[in-house]
């Protein structure tokens, strides 16, 4: 049927910041309120700090538990048109919990001449190997003999959710009890009082752990 893919997802930038209203507070908190907003949906700080409203400030949020739920259904070769919507919610809220298992911490601020250097250290998380050998492997032993039996396009497009469904069992053990990669150190320069997506998509495939 398929094996197990490593799909490249087009990353939509969560984010366009801007750090207006908040002279006096330091860079370093406005990157951490930005980090907690995205990944750990608490967005107070970034709001306080920004003035931007807490309506605006869910949809970062929101928006980076699509993109995880969508990455994470691609790398792992799901028919999304064949599942249900149940399963796509169970998905979402599978990106839910490992966005708030995310862990990093703003190091240090320092002004240079191109602006202020950011230097974050970032703890990736580390499930998505051994969840993709778990997953062939359930795929190897079970589910391909179940599917060569099949008769009939319909239950072979009933199978997809069967698919999708165990996937998921297999995430979730690993998702459960998350496991990190060491720590790594990752600096860069907000100029205009700007974080861009460029360095936005970094700092997502570094806590993120993208491949």
């Amino acid at each position: 049927m398929r094996a197990v893919k490593k799909a490249v997802l087009c990353f939509l930038c969560a984010v366009m910041l801007t750090g207006c209203g908040f002279a006096g507070t330091t860079y370093q908190e406005y990157v951490l309120s930005v980090m907690e907003c995205v990944y750990h949906d608490d967005s107070d700080s970034y709001c306080a700090l920004t003035n931007v409203s807490q309506e605006e400030a869910e949809k970062m949020h929101d928006q980076e538990v699509e993109v995880l739920s969508q990455r994470i259904q691609n790398y792992f070769g799901l028919d999304t048109e064949l599942i249900s919507d149940k399963i796509k919610g169970d998905y979402d809220a599978l990106a839910e919990e490992i966005l708030q298992k995310t862990s990093y911490f703003v190091k240090e601020v320092h002004k240079n001449q191109d602006g202020y250097e950011v230097i974050l250290s970032i703890i990736p998380v580390n499930f998505w190997e051994d969840a993709e050998q778990d997953v062939k492997t359930y795929y190897e032993t079970d589910f391909s003999e179940r599917y060569a039996k099949i008769a009939t396009p319909k239950a072979a497009d009933r199978m997809e959710e069967v698919y999708a469904f165990q996937v998921l069992k297999q995430l979730e053990k690993h998702v459960n009890q998350m496991a990190y990669l060491p720590p790594v150190t990752y600096a860069f320069t907000i100029q205009n009082q700007y974080i861009y997506a460029q360095t936005w998509e970094e700092i997502d495939r570094l806590v993120l752990n993208w491949n």
